[in-house]
């Protein structure tokens, strides 16, 4: 009679939760995962491909809740037919009746154990991989079905997109400073490149000739070249909570291994290095001397002006009046090339912008 009682509430366990399970596995992992990422611009091949890595990353999610689901159920609906009142008046004990849910709470928590401590971090990160190589096809879909793409403080809008060319037409490009200021760039064409660096991507639009203005500055002028790079977002952006056992513990050890705590300690040098540039332009030339220390491949170039302010993020303001000296002197590049002048800029106004490049890998 126990087996029979035993074999009848196992049977109606597995099935509730085996129909569960399925329910709630298909609509977190298309909904929540699969979805929005087919809309960023990954083609069905990619998306099915991804559903192979999600799919045992949402069973140990939905496992414990659809076992929970069945259990509520099962013994809900044997109370309620008086089974429940049977087996006790038949001398059943409460303990034995809970055994097969006791059973499946015990094999769900070692395989959900196993799924989060193995499988897991695994496919967690073959997913990673497997959006980082599509970044660019995202954001070229965003570009075509949006005619944006944002990421963070930055905004690229084009008219149209040839992914084949790497061109973009109609480009129009706005960085949200400190406050409300913005940032805009405009121009008819721009070429994009889509560079890795580490663990991150980074698209780097070369503009020519864009027109530049700031929001509470109705000044728009026109500047000759101007690289952008950006880091492009990751939508299956790593999780420490997936991590398994020896990254957890290689992490606990040793912090500095771990990508992301990487990539925080060479942003913060990055600034530290690019403000003590700009302290160095700002005493040269406070000092009544050129700056003669930036450069790029070929060139050199010289900057006078008659003082400099530091303005913070990696910016000098070169000004054309300093105090205590006249006449003013106007701000001044010389561009050599082969220790010869190949241009001369002046300006009432300038700035030296200290800015990291994935291209060359350099700070300029």
């Amino acid at each position: 009679m126990i087996k029979t009682l035993h074999y009848y509430i196992s049977r109606e366990l597995a099935k509730v939760t085996l129909l569960a399970l399925v329910a709630f596995t298909l609509v977190m992992t298309v909904f929540a995962i699969i979805e929005p990422l087919r809309k960023q611009g990954l083609a069905t091949d990619q998306v099915l491909a991804l559903i192979s890595y999600t799919l045992p990353v949402m069973l140990s999610l939905t496992l414990p809740i659809a076992a929970l689901f069945a259990a509520t159920i099962v013994y809900g609906r044997f109370s309620q037919d008086n089974e429940l009142l049977a087996c006790r008046a038949s001398g059943v004990a409460t303990l034995t009746i809970l055994k097969p849910a006791l059973v499946l709470g015990g094999g769900v928590t070692i395989v959900t154990l196993l799924l989060m401590n193995f499988v897991t971090p695994k496919l967690a990160e073959l997913m990673e991989l497997a959006v980082k190589a599509n970044i660019r096809a995202i954001a070229y879909q965003q570009l075509r079905t949006k005619d944006y793409y944002k990421m963070g403080r930055h905004l690229i809008r084009a008219e149209s997109v040839d992914p084949e060319q790497k061109t973009l037409h109609g480009l129009v490009y706005a960085y949200t400073k400190k406050g409300d200021d913005v940032r805009f760039l405009v121009t008819p064409t721009a070429y994009v490149q889509f560079v890795p660096s580490g663990g991150d991507a980074y698209v780097v639009i070369s503009m020519s000739n864009p027109a530049e203005t700031l929001t509470g500055n109705y000044t728009v002028f026109q500047q000759k070249s101007v690289p952008v790079a950006i880091k492009l977002d990751n939508p299956a952006k790593e999780d420490p909570s997936w991590y398994d056992w020896r990254k957890m513990l290689t992490t606990l050890r040793e912090p500095t291994e771990n990508e992301e705590i990487k990539d925080r300690f060479e942003e913060l040098r990055r600034r530290i290095a690019h403000d003590m540039l700009c302290r160095r332009v700002a005493d040269e030339i406070n000092a009544g001397r050129p700056y003669e220390g930036l450069r790029d491949p070929g060139r050199r170039y010289i900057v006078r002006a008659a003082g400099a302010e530091l303005a913070g993020g990696g910016v000098v303001k070169l000004l054309s009046t300093s105090e205590g000296r006249l006449p003013a002197q106007r701000v001044q590049v010389e561009v050599l090339r082969n220790d010869e002048v190949e241009l001369v800029y002046y300006a009432q106004e300038g700035r030296v912008i200290a800015r990291w490049s994935p291209v060359s890998n350099c700070s300029i």
